[in-house]
Parts: C-alpha cells; structure tokens; sequence
C-alpha cells in the first residue's frame, strides 16, 4: 500500500514539475508534501538558528576556559620557579649547616 502510494506520488511530482494539470487527488498529494517540506524546512531552520546560538555559546564559553587555562599555566610556571628556588635556598642552608665556618660570625 505505501509503495503504490509513493508510486502515485511520484507519477504526481513528475507531471507537476512537468506543468501537466494534475487530477484532485494528485494535486492534493503534491500539495501536502510541499506544505510537509516546507514545515519541515521552517522547523528545520529554526533549529538551526538554535543551533548556531547555542555553538557561539560554547565557542564563548571554550575561549573563557583557555583564558582561564593559560593564567592556570602561568601561575603553574611560577610556582614551580618559587619551588626550585626554595630547593637551592634549601640546598644552601644545608651546605651551610655542614661547613659551620660557612656561617657568618656574630
């Protein structure tokens, strides 16, 4: 049944585009398949629309977290620079406690 009905359809289609004058039922058929597109193309559209604001929110959203990431990263370098100087401050102190005469007199 719904095989000769897209049989039909498309015999319908083919003389529509063909500018032929179609019978009631084929008019009706074609007809309700272009509102069907074009619904679908409007409801397709909208979609999209939210779709492209709801990408430009991510992309907003993504480039805050990279901002955010590289001022992480910044702060990272930094602290490891403190830390590998507290070592040598370390390091020193320790040289210093084993040579006592390294030790400034009082």
């Amino acid at each position: 049944m719904v095989e000769e009905w897209i049989k039909k359809l498309t015999n319908a289609l083919d003389k529509f585009i063909a500018g032929e004058q179609l019978p009631e039922d084929e008019r009706i058929m074609v007809a309700s398949l272009i509102y069907a597109t074009l619904k679908h193309l409007k409801d397709f559209n909208e979609c999209n629309e939210k779709l492209k604001e709801v990408e430009e929110k991510c992309t907003k959203n993504l480039d805050e977290l990279k901002n955010k990431l590289d001022e992480l990263q910044k702060e990272l370098e930094k602290e490891k620079e403190v830390e590998e100087k507290l070592r040598t401050l370390d390091n020193l102190i320790k040289i210093m406690e084993a040579n006592p005469r390294l030790l400034p007199k009082n």
